[in-house]
């Protein structure tokens, strides 16, 4: 398994794959939505100047929205992951 340090944030990379009628595969890089993710592993924080960790905002479980081509990606276990800063995170998705 992979911990995340400091600010960063591992999340699972949803499969989503773009067909179009045609058949046509297209790659993520043709679209601008933001990706979804789950994330897997979270780091302390960040650490303010005398030196507390900053709780991240995001949980392991979350599902996440989070800005296309960022962040490294890496494989775990098999599964597509990135690891990103929590900044580049743009919201949770909550289920009502």
């Amino acid at each position: 398994m992979i911990k995340p340090i400091d600010n960063n944030v591992l999340i699972k990379k949803e499969d989503d794959i773009k067909v179009t009628k045609g058949g046509i595969i297209l790659p993520d890089n043709c679209t601008e939505k933001p990706n979804t993710g789950t994330v897997l592993a979270v780091g302390m924080g960040k650490q303010n100047k005398h030196g507390k960790f900053i709780k991240p905002d995001v949980d392991v479980g979350d599902v996440v929205l989070y800005e296309n081509r960022v962040g490294v990606d890496v494989k775990v276990n098999g599964q597509e992951c990135v690891i990103l800063e929590e900044y580049n995170i743009m919201a949770i998705v909550k289920e009502e």
